[in-house]
This record gives structure tokens, C-alpha cells and sequence, in this order.
């Protein structure tokens, strides 16, 4: 029999099926894997794409309105001249704020994770004046009812369109152009709002004094105590005063008859509105008339009070509340017009010669609303967001404020950081990790000076009415208007929100400016000797100041912007967590002078210096090794040992060290409260070019009234230095915490804008009064005080960083502008 031959298999078996079937699974993940890397890649390149030409769009335009700028950088502006201004805010974020902040400092408990560090500075404000390139003016959007109030005026408007016209018409907003503008740029969350679309405020039912706290709510889901989202905001509001129209001239283009004597105040020129009365007739009347009850310019005809009163003598709460009409009616009306519009300041009635009940009117804001030309907003009071604060909330007298920028109240993330514990919601956090954890941002004011008008809503420890960072909510373009902020509850129909938004998902919008006097300094690490030990560059000296910086040595360069410049201001860079001052000591040299800064640098309550060069509570001058290096007109400090005012010799004359100028200025308020001998202070640190008119008008904004501070000895308990060891001490808890009192009566400088006649009508009322000094009016003083702006130095250069962040691609990019002068 022969042999059978087997047959071949025809099929594969169960493990070499498993075995193709692996491979090919491994293949298919290592495509897919591929595949999702290069769609990664892909997204991020285009994330990074979109970004940048997202970034260099709003660059590109911003350097060339800041190329464009109407006015001159060298304070004073010139009245005649109708230069317009230039503003800059630097709140007390910086670039540096949330890496000191995302954990103890100086030593992190996290060395390689800074969760909150994405955010820079996110509070700044810029706004200046801006010509149109030829050809390309401008354009805005106005109810129309302005505009056809002149033309009516003029005769201009035919038989059919005075037939046809109804208010709704007069509501529509329709285009205007103007080869000038006011431009403002500023950063702003996202808030929370009602169900209506109104803003939400933190409190909106009265307080026991008859006041609404009404601080606004940004959305912070995820209780960091950092906005979840922020915008970047660009308003453009064109600058026309020809709509201008005085109430005599409205009258006559009404056909009626004028009153005799004409009143004072019918030749004030103010915003006109063309509407149909009740009696179906065409009237031009006032924006806002005496009582702020004009609400027809609202596109659905709401109630909502806008621009609302300056004082209500009716409701004595509605000075107290922290968003009345004072502070955002003015808002609320631009909200469906982009004209540069201002308060009128009463100038019609006559001064007073002592305390009078009511309030006078005279110098102080009216409900009366103005278009603005170029040399009206040179004066701060005028401009964009800028208000005045009413007497009753800084002084028993009578007058306001000079002119402020309408802020929010400070950071609950710096807030959180200036107690021990700090107050966090998560106890997961770094910062809650001992109870012993250093404070990381030290209150800047006293928050115990007592109950202020209003009740407690007012107090806070990094200053009192914490006027300090973002722009008002108010100021933002909204779909839905609400009078809330004045204790109303009407909602008006707008639309306009989002118009004014030029970028989302922003984290850093940082504005600074160039200081000459600026250094720049070399740590000498660790080793403690300038460069490497021994002679690094041949010339026969061992460890000297020419070899910092040898190449592979520790030596580092600090900035002012550096985390570490609070080191720099001891000249030690060697202290640890326990030890604030630690030996030996490892100086700083300093290489060189000039840099960007942040105006006010060195009291920034987020800034690297974290606030500390305050005041000095026990009535010495602020001395450290390198304090004098910090000292010019933008960090506000004064040369160390340097006292420009003197309170008596008993006991060792007292001193301000902030720079004259900026008391003088009127930007920082400080206030006491039913006589104590605390006082709560705050102040806005800016460059503005200011104006050359305050004294020349017929207003008084150098603050006299009659009578004296001798029974108020206002005092100064804002620490941040005391005496130590070399004569510095890091303060380590929020000040005032034990809630002692110096005794000690410091005056302070008041810049009021009182009710009084001014310093041309009462020449020579001060005597031998200066920024800092008592301010007890007296008759035969040949030397008024002065105003200035509160840095004279001229802007050379400013620098904006913008940084925006694409969450869903994970990526972050910054573009930077710097504009020369």
C-alpha cells in the first residue's frame, strides 16, 4: 500500500487568529495614536495661529491709537491748547500677584505647580483721546432723537418726517461719526446676573441704615476667588460737543415764551432730545432734566433713572450705597449713546460761606449732562468713568471727592491672602496647610476705624469705599439696563452687550510705563560674593562689583518686577520662611537704571513688594539699606529721610513719604469716622496728564471749609514698616490685627471739592499750607494750595501686555505693544 499524503490545513488556528488579531489592534492604536497627535498638533497650531492673529489685531490697533493721541505726555495739559488726556489705573495685581499667591511665600510648598499662575495683572485701566486717521472717522451709534433735536432746532427737518414722528423712531440707534474720540481699554469678568439679565448684587436689600451694599458678583464657579472669565474690553465714544444745546435755545426752538428773568442755568449747554409730548407736540428737551425722570432715550421707553441724581436730599441712604446714581447713572445713559458725555458741574448757583442744610450745589455734579470737547476732558471729571464721590461718605462738610475712577471693590483672592489662616474655601489648599502660614499680601488700610455711613459694607482692609480694581460692571455694554444700583427695580432693553468686547478668555492686560530712576540689580547667590569665588576676570581683584554676572556663576539679575525685589529693598537676599532677615547677609548691586513699571510699585498690595512700603505708624521716617533707590515720581516714594511736611516737633516730627504731587493731586482720599483717631484711606494709583485749569476756574478743589481738624487729629495707621532688625521688619499678619490705636495726631492731606468759592475769588486764603498739612482756612494767607497732577514726570514710553488663553486648546499667548513718546 503506498503512503497517504496528509492535506495541508485550510484554515488558521484559535492562536494564530489571536495573534493577527492582537496585531492588528496594536497597528490600529498606534494609527490612532498618531492620528490624535497630529490632530493635536494641528488644533494647537491653529489655536496658536488664531490666537496671534487674534493678538496682533487688537496690537496693530492699539498702537495706532496710541500713535494718534491728541494730547502731550508732559503734565499739565494746556487748557487752550484742547489737548485731551491720557489715563492710566494700575490696581493692585501684577504679573507677580499669582505666583506669590498660588502658595506661601517665600517658600512654596509646591515648587512645580503654580495653579493660579496663568493670570497677570488683570485690573489695569487705559483711556485717552484719539484722532481718526483721514478719511476714516469714527463711527458710534446715538438715539436718534438726538440728532434730530438739532435738526429740528435748525429748521432741517421736513413737514412729513415732523408728521410722522414718533418716540419709538426717536429711540432708534442710528450711526454718527467725529474725527476724535475718547478710547478706553480695560479688563472685566464675567458677572453674574438675575434672571432678567440685570446685574446681580451681593446684597440688594437695604441695611439697617437705609443702604445697599451693592457690590457687584463676578462668576467664580470654582471658589478660587479668581474670575472664571475675563474680557477685554475697547470703548469708543466720539467726541461732539456742536450737539450741545442750551435750555433757552430748546425753548425757542419749542416756540414758547421764556420766563424774566431768564434763570441762570437755561444757558448751560447739555445733551438735547427731540421727543412727543403728552399733548402729541414735538419738544426738544434736556438728556436729563432736574429730577433725572427723562427715560425716553431708552429704545423700549423703561423707567430706568439714568443718568440719575448727584444727591437725592429725599433719601438720606441714597448717598450711602456703594452703586447709586453718583457712581453709575452715567453709565447706565451710555449705555445707548457713544458720545463722550460729563455731568455738568453747577457753576449757576452761589458759593456758600459756611455749613448749610441742604447741601449746597454749587461746584458739586447735576444730573445735567454734557457733550465733551477735547479741552473739557482734559479735566479729569469729564472723562470715561470717572466720578466724584459725595461728601457724606469721606467728610461731615460739604463738597465731594476729586475726581476717581469708578472701581470695584478689592480682590477677595488678596483679601483671602492677608489673614492667618487666609479664608479659603477649600481647606485642600496650600495656604491652609499651617496655622502659622505667613500672610502672603498684608492689609493695606485700617478695617476696624469703625461704622461708616451706611453701615459695614463699607469697610474692608484694603481701604475704605475699595475703589480700587476692576472697572465698574455698569460701564460694560449690556442687553438689559437696570436702576438697581440706585435702589430702583426696573429693567430697560438694550442689546448692546458683548459690542464693546474685543477679546475673550483673557488673562493678563498689563499696562506700564517707563521710569528712568527704575534699577535694575544683581543678587550675588547663594556664595555671597559677586561672581565665582576668587579673581573671574583677571585684573587682580578678588570678589569685586566687575565680576557680578561671570558667566556659570549664581548670580541673578532682579528687576522691580521680579518676585524677588522685596528681597532687593533689604539688600539681603538670604532670609527663609523663619527668618525674615537671616545672616550672613547676601547683597544686591545695582547694574543699571531704567525700566517698565507698575505705576506705584512699591505699595501694591499684589506686587512683589506685597504692599510693604506703606506708611510708618510710630511717626519715624521709613528708612531701609536700599529704600532710596526705589524713590522717583512713579513709585511715589520719597528719598529715604526725606520729609517735605513736618507735624510739630513733640514728639519727633512726623512725615508723609508719598510724593507731594500725589497728595496734592487729589487721588487719595483719607477720611475718619466720628472723629477717631484712626482714619481709613485709599488711593488710586495713575498717570494722568491732568489739566492746567483747576487753578484758574471759580471752584474751590484745594478743600477749605470753615471751621478746624483740631478736634479731629486724623492718624495715620496704615503700616507696612516699623522698627526692626537693620531697622526693617517684614510684617508677617495683617495689619492692625491686635486693633491698637496710635496715639499720636498725624493731619493728613484733604483734596476736597468744596462748596466754597475757589482760590482765584479767595486769593490768598491759606496760610502756609501744603500738601500734608492741616488745611484751617485763614483769610491772609498769601500762598493758595496748589493742585498738580500727581506724576510730573513726562511719559517717554508705555508698554501693554495682552494675554489671552484658548481653553480648549490649552494654550496661552502674549502679545506686547510699546509706543514711544
Amino acid at each position: 500500500m503506498g503512503r497517504r499524503l496528509r492535506r495541508p490545513a485550510l484554515a488558521f488556528t484559535i492562536l494564530e487568529v489571536l495573534i493577527a488579531l492582537t496585531a492588528s489592534l496594536l497597528l490600529m492604536l498606534g494609527l490612532a495614536r498618531a492620528y490624535k497627535l497630529l490632530g493635536d498638533k494641528i488644533t494647537e497650531q491653529q489655536s496658536e495661529l488664531d490666537l496671534s492673529s487674534k493678538l496682533r489685531d487688537i496690537a496693530l490697533r492699539l498702537r495706532d491709537e496710541l500713535l494718534r493721541a491728541t494730547c502731550e505726555m508732559t503734565p499739565p495739559a494746556k487748557d487752550a491748547a484742547a489737548e485731551g488726556y491720557l489715563v492710566y489705573h494700575e490696581g493692585p495685581f501684577t504679573d507677580s500677584t499669582t505666583i506669590l499667591g498660588s502658595v506661601p511665600h517665600p517658600t512654596p510648598r509646591t515648587v512645580t505647580y503654580f495653579p493660579d499662575s496663568r493670570f497677570g495683572d488683570i485690573d489695569d485701566f487705559l483711556a485717552f483721546t484719539s484722532q481718526a486717521k483721514d478719511g476714516a472717522p469714527f463711527v458710534g451709534f446715538i438715539p436718534r432723537g438726538v440728532l434730530d433735536a438739532k435738526r429740528f432746532a435748525n429748521g432741517q427737518m421736513t413737514g412729513i418726517e415732523i408728521t410722522n414722528y414718533t418716540n419709538i423712531q426717536a429711540t432708534q440707534l442710528v450711526p454718527f461719526y467725529s474725527d476724535v474720540a475718547e478710547i478706553a481699554y480695560w479688563l472685566s469678568p464675567q458677572w453674574e446676573r438675575n434672571g432678567d439679565g440685570s446685574l446681580l448684587y451681593e446684597n440688594q436689600t437695604a441695611d439697617g441704615s437705609g443702604a445697599f451694599s451693592l457690590y457687584p458678583v463676578y462668576r467664580d464657579r470654582n471658589d478660587d476667588l479668581l474670575p472664571d472669565r475675563l474680557r477685554l474690553h475697547r470703548r469708543v465714544l466720539l467726541i461732539r460737543p456742536d450737539l450741545n444745546m442750551t435750555q433757552a435755545e430748546m425753548n425757542s426752538a419749542n416756540g414758547a415764551t421764556a420766563p424774566t428773568p431768564t434763570p441762570l442755568m437755561w444757558n448751560v449747554p447739555t445733551v438735547p432730545f427731540l421727543r412727543r409730548n403728552g399733548s402729541g407736540a414735538l419738544e426738544v428737551v434736556p438728556i436729563s432734566d432736574t429730577t433725572g425722570s427723562n427715560r425716553s432715550i431708552f429704545p423700549d421707553a423703561g423707567f430706568v433713572a439714568a443718568p440719575g441724581l448727584w444727591l437725592n436730599g429725599s433719601n438720606a441712604g441714597a448717598q450711602n450705597t456703594a452703586a447709586p446714581h453718583w457712581l453709575a447713572g452715567v453709565g447706565r445713559i451710555q449705555q445707548v449713546m457713544d458720545l463722550s458725555i460729563s455731568r455738568v458741574t453747577d457753576y449757576w448757583s452761589p458759593p456758600v460761606t459756611g455749613t448749610v442744610t441742604p447741601p449746597p450745589t454749587f461746584g458739586m455734579p447735576t444730573a445735567l449732562l454734557k457733550a465733551n470737547s477735547l479741552a473739557q476732558l482734559s479735566r479729569p471729571e469729564n472723562r470715561f468713568a470717572h466720578v466724584r464721590i459725595p461728601h457724606q461718605l469721606i467728610s461731615g462738610s460739604q463738597g465731594s471727592s476729586m475726581p476717581q475712577i469708578a472701581l470695584c471693590p478689592p480682590h477677595p483672592y488678596l483679601s483671602a491672602r492677608s489673614s492667618t489662616p487666609p479664608v479659603l474655601v477649600d481647606p485642600s489648599d496650600p495656604l491652609m496647610n499651617a496655622g502659622s502660614t505667613p500672610t502672603t499680601f498684608p492689609s493695606q488700610a485700617d478695617h476696624v476705624v469703625g461704622t461708616p455711613p451706611g453701615g459695614t459694607p463699607y469697610l474692608n482692609e484694603f481701604g475704605r469705599f475699595t475703589m480700587t480694581t476692576f472697572l465698574r460692571p455698569e460701564f460694560n455694554l449690556a442687553d438689559r439696563v437696570s436702576d438697581f444700583g440706585a435702589g430702583g427695580t426696573s429693567v430697560a432693553l438694550v442689546n448692546r452687550g458683548g459690542s464693546d468686547v474685543i477679546a475673550d478668555d483673557v488673562v493678563g492686560f498689563d499696562v506700564q510705563v517707563f521710569d528712568p530712576a527704575a534699577p535694575r540689580f544683581i543678587w550675588v547667590g547663594g556664595d555671597g560674593v559677586p561672581g565665582a569665588a576668587g579673581d573671574d576676570d583677571g585684573d587682580g581683584v578678588i570678589d569685586n562689583e566687575t565680576e557680578l554676572g561671570w558667566p556659570g556663576t549664581d548670580d541673578e539679575v532682579v528687576t522691580v518686577n521680579d518676585p524677588r525685589i522685596d528681597e532687593a529693598l533689604v539688600n539681603n537676599g538670604n532670609k527663609t520662611q523663619g527668618d525674615w532677615y537671616a545672616t550672613p547677609t547676601t547683597p544686591f548691586f545695582v547694574v543699571d537704571q531704567g525700566d517698565f513699571v507698575d505705576v506705584g510699585y512699591p505699595r501694591l498690595a499684589g506686587g512683589p513688594m506685597r504692599g510693604l512700603a506703606q506708611f510708618d505708624e510710630s511717626g519715624t521716617l521709613l528708612t531701609t539699606p536700599n529704600l532710596g533707590l526705589f524713590c522717583s515720581g512713579f513709585s511715589g516714594l520719597l528719598p529715604s529721610g526725606v520729609a517735605t511736611v513736618n507735624y510739630g516737633t513733640t514728639p519727633t516730627p512726623l512725615a508723609s513719604q508719598f510724593q507731594s504731587s500725589w497728595e496734592q493731586s487729589g487721588r487719595m482720599i483719607v477720611s475718619s469716622s466720628g472723629g477717631l483717631s484712626t482714619v481709613s484711606s485709599f488711593y488710586q494709583p495713575v498717570y494722568d496728564t491732568w489739566t492746567d485749569t483747576y487753578t484758574k476756574d471759580v471752584f474751590d478743589q484745594e478743600g477749605s471749609y470753615y471751621g478746624s481738624f483740631a478736634g479731629n487729629p486724623f492718624a495715620f495707621e496704615v503700616g507696612g514698616y516699623s522698627s526692626g532688625v537693620p531697622g526693617y521688619t517684614e510684617r508677617r499678619v495683617a495689619q492692625n490685627n491686635s486693633g491698637t490705636v496710635s496715639s499720636v495726631p498725624r493731619p493728613v492731606s484733604i483734596r476736597r471739592w468744596s462748596s466754597f468759592d475757589g482760590a482765584i475769588s479767595n486769593e490768598g486764603e491759606f496760610v502756609d499750607q501744603n500738601a500734608g498739612s492741616e488745611q484751617t482756612p485763614n483769610n491772609l494767607s498769601t500762598v493758595p494750595i496748589g493742585l498738580t497732577p500727581p506724576i510730573r514726570d513726562p511719559l517717554r514710553a508705555i508698554k501693554i501686555s495682552i494675554r489671552v488663553n484658548d481653553v480648549d486648546a490649552d494654550t496661552i499667548r502674549q502679545q506686547t505693544v510699546i509706543q514711544d513718546f
